[in-house]
């Protein structure tokens, strides 16, 4: 190891060739055969998003013919990647979706206006898939207390200006359970919880 490296790692501060602040070594990548970088890592940041935006066409063509060329590789390191990494992503998914709530619905928004096709093939299919999860042994006070449900979720709704939802605590499509639609397996959540659980099970609210 040279000795410049040694010392450059050794070392707690350093100077930003670029931005002139002087910043702990944390900030700094490390370079395999000088030490340090000689820009910050938030300095780095700026000049590859800058280059992006100067040369965006070349970039991006140049990373499609990449992918292209190598779509086997890529596909199985993707696969193995989030085998090995699933906590990861989903704690990072979670962050994601929840600073980022406004972008995600307009998202939404915009596909069901390009897709409504496939958005009434997923409502047909929720529905029908409800009457399947519908057992036959409901009584006619267990139909007045479903459709109390959701006369309270519009009313709480209208009382508080803030849109609730009636949920299936055990979802109807659950990956490896599937609850039923009856009184004792509904409760009412706010829009933003009821997405946040979507088919979730366990689930915590809040979490």
């Amino acid at each position: 190891m040279p000795d410049k490296k040694k010392l450059e790692l050794e070392m707690k501060l350093k100077i930003c060739k670029d931005c002139k602040i002087e910043k702990s070594t944390e900030s700094f990548y490390i370079s395999k055969k000088s030490g340090l970088w000689p820009n910050c890592k938030a300095c780095v940041k700026v000049k590859q998003a800058q280059n992006y935006q100067q040369n965006r066409i070349y970039i991006d063509a140049r990373q499609k013919r990449y992918n292209s060329k190598h779509e086997n590789k890529l596909k199985t390191y993707q696969k193995q990647y989030q085998l090995d990494n699933k906590e990861t992503i989903k704690i990072q998914k979670a962050e994601y979706a929840k600073n980022n709530v406004k972008k995600l619905r307009k998202i939404q928004k915009t596909w069901r206006q390009r897709h409504p096709d496939r958005k009434l093939a997923d409502t047909r299919k929720r529905q029908i898939q409800k009457l399947h999860r519908t057992p036959k042994w409901l009584t006619k006070s267990d139909w007045i207390e479903i459709n109390w449900a959701y006369t309270y979720a519009k009313q709480l709704t209208k009382e508080t200006g803030i849109k609730h939802e009636v949920d299936h605590i055990i979802p109807l499509r659950g990956k490896n359970i599937s609850g039923l639609h009856c009184p004792q397996n509904l409760q009412i959540l706010t829009k933003d919880q009821h997405k946040s659980k979507s088919n979730k099970w366990p689930y915590i609210i809040g979490k």
